[in-house]
């Protein structure tokens, strides 16, 4: 599923894809192995993700009395057993959200660049909201993101694809919420 939404964001920004797909053919074989390319698509597929993340809401039951911050001055106490719903898409948005590089545009803005490996710090906020943190925290982050950077060098090296029925899919509900089902590419 992320690697549908992670085409879909990429297919918004044409130049983007373009410019992408013009870097990976250039290095050819040798595409599978850069780790400047890689580390370079992985930061493409962040941000992709922060467009369209997996799951832009999140409920949660809370196991115990909790403080949630609302503001800078307000604080709320909530009971143990409350529901809680967490909007990470608003969150990943949020300019006072420590996931950007310093020096970073405007959280509305496409740039990969917000999430370069250096400082690791400066994005750490931004990975814990698309991945979880803590005891919560995606066991398989890594494993997914080398998976998604190799399809997308895959990808990059085919021939120009295109949504085969854009923008319409048919979703399927699981227990975690709707999936994307049935995307299907063909050769433009």
């Amino acid at each position: 599923q992320s690697g549908a939404l992670v085409l879909r964001e990429l297919y918004k920004r044409p130049d983007e894809w373009a410019s992408l797909r013009a870097r990976v053919r250039a290095k050819g074989e040798q595409a599978w192995h850069d780790t400047v390319l890689r580390d370079e698509l992985r930061q493409i597929i962040l941000e992709c993700i922060r467009f369209s993340p997996v799951f832009s809401m999140l409920s949660r039951q809370l196991p115990r009395s909790t403080d949630v911050q609302a503001g800078p001055k307000h604080v709320h106490r909530l009971d143990a057993g409350s529901k809680l719903l967490l909007v990470t898409q608003a969150a990943l948005f949020d300019p006072d959200i420590k996931l950007t590089n310093p020096g970073a545009p405007d959280p509305k803005a496409f740039c990969p660049a917000r999430f370069s490996t250096q400082p690791e710090e400066a994005n750490k906020d931004g990975m814990a909201l698309m991945f979880g943190g803590g005891a919560r925290e995606c066991p398989g982050r890594e494993i997914a993101l080398e998976a998604l950077v190799s399809a997308f060098i895959g990808l990059a090296q085919m021939q120009a694809l295109a949504f085969k029925r854009w923008p319409s899919y048919r979703w399927a509900e699981y227990d975690d919420g709707p999936m994307i089902n049935h995307v299907r590419l063909k050769p433009s």
